[in-house]
């Protein structure tokens, strides 16, 4: 049997450490270490605890990321409240106009992110709201073509400011190891999304990569740092794909705090 300890300040429940991070939860269902079970917007969930020194979240919680592919609309499980959500669309060349959710949380480009290929006539650029409207279950986004669209909601990012560092790469040449654009994260425990928009098909990420690839969407590299308290320093994801193509990427770093 799994051990397991309750804490009885506030709205904590008990914690099992094989618990679904961001699932619902009670006195019953079970939060991971390092996470509270919280009354959010009538309903309780997991969440990050706050540090000790009461200057936010002590890191970041993945709540769900989710992936779609030729369509606009992307279907995700209702959201929190006051999460992050990062959007990362794939298109041709023509731009993102617009990303939008069904509970009217406000996205905002990434100003930096957007890479493209014109070679295979393909781009990839990042959308985030920083405060997210608990209970959206469709995010849409508007461009001449969309082929992919992925989305990671994150708990325990700075409410105000989250993004930092933002990096691309446009038509990079053939390889059969493309990389995602390299970020330095400015502190420790930031959430660090890197897309890799590639030719043919990646199998997944090289070997001892610092990342995790959520999702192949249209045969690319959409990936997250995997620590949640990786220190400050420079990475850079890198796919491998059985045939050599070219390719781009973008990256971003997003803060924690309050």
């Amino acid at each position: 049997m799994l051990a397991r300890s309750c804490v009885l300040a506030g709205l904590a429940g008990c914690y099992d450490p094989d618990a679904t991070v961001g699932a619902p939860c009670s006195q019953l269902v079970t939060c991971p270490e390092g996470q509270s079970c919280a009354l959010v917007d009538g309903r309780r969930i997991c969440v990050v605890e706050v540090a000790p020194d009461g200057g936010g979240p002590s890191q970041w919680t993945l709540v769900q990321t989710r992936s779609n592919t030729s369509l606009s609309n992307l279907p995700i499980a209702a959201v929190g409240a006051k999460h992050a959500i990062i959007v990362a669309i794939e298109t041709d060349v023509g731009a993102v106009t617009s990303v939008i959710d069904n509970a009217g949380s406000v996205y905002l480009p990434v100003a930096g992110s957007r890479a493209i290929n014109t070679t295979e006539n393909l781009g990839i650029e990042l959308w985030y709201t920083a405060s997210s409207n608990a209970g959206a279950t469709t995010i849409t986004a508007s461009a001449p073509m969309i082929w992919a669209i992925a989305s990671w909601e994150v708990a325990g990012l700075s409410n105000t400011s989250p993004l930092g560092a933002v990096a691309k790469l446009d038509n990079q040449p053939a390889t059969t190891s493309p990389a995602g654009a390299s970020i330095t994260t400015a502190g420790a425990g930031e959430f660090v999304v890197s897309i890799a928009i590639v030719a043919n098909t990646v199998s997944g990420l090289s070997s001892g990569s610092a990342f995790t690839n959520d999702h192949v969407a249209f045969g690319n590299g959409w990936a997250h740092l995997t620590s949640a308290t990786a220190p400050a320093g420079t990475y850079q994801a890198q796919w491998s794909q059985p045939t050599a193509g070219t390719f781009c990427s973008a990256s971003a770093g997003f803060r924690l705090g309050p």
